[in-house]
């Protein structure tokens, strides 16, 4: 896993990389800055570290750097890191709940073009009828499918639970 980040927030994630280097390169390609390795005990890297081990965590917390949007990327960025954990959306409700209706194509590009997954979770919108939609981190759509079980198997996990307590 590898993220980019400015004093304003995440930039840039990648996950599922075959190494700490493609990491690295998979998120630095545009830029002339320093790489350095964050902490381990950095509170993003506890984060993403829970979620990665399949724990149902808020990734919401972690800020991001959203400079380059337009205002309705950044409504339709904002509402999908809403789902929660488990839950999924299509792309013509993301476009309602961003205040388009119609705009369920112009949300699917912006999914489509995610710098920034996990953080802002493109893996919980799904096109019409409940398909799979696309994927564009590594392992594509196999990898969405992935997340996706795994995050409807804690979910059902926590709700169990919940009701036995």
């Amino acid at each position: 896993m590898g993220l980019l980040a400015s004093s304003a927030g995440v930039q840039k994630l990648t996950f599922g990389q075959p190494s700490a280097a493609r990491a690295k390169a998979a998120v630095s390609t545009d830029i002339q800055a320093k790489i350095e390795d964050a902490a381990p005990d950095h509170p993003w890297v506890h984060l993403l570290s829970d979620y990665a081990a399949g724990r149902p965590v808020d990734l919401a917390s972690i800020p991001l750097d959203l400079a380059t949007t337009t205002d309705f990327q950044g409504k339709v960025i904002a509402h999908c890191r809403r789902i929660p954990f488990g839950q999924t959306l299509s792309y013509g409700q993301l476009a309602q709940r961003a205040g388009s209706p119609r705009a369920a194509r112009a949300v699917g590009n912006i999914m489509k073009s995610n710098q920034i997954p996990l953080l802002v979770p493109c893996h919980r919108v799904l096109a019409s009828g409940g398909k799979i939609g696309g994927y564009s981190a590594p392992g594509g759509l196999s990898l969405k499918e992935q997340l996706l079980a795994m995050e409807a198997g804690k979910a059902a996990q926590g709700r169990k639970r919940a009701r036995a307590s």
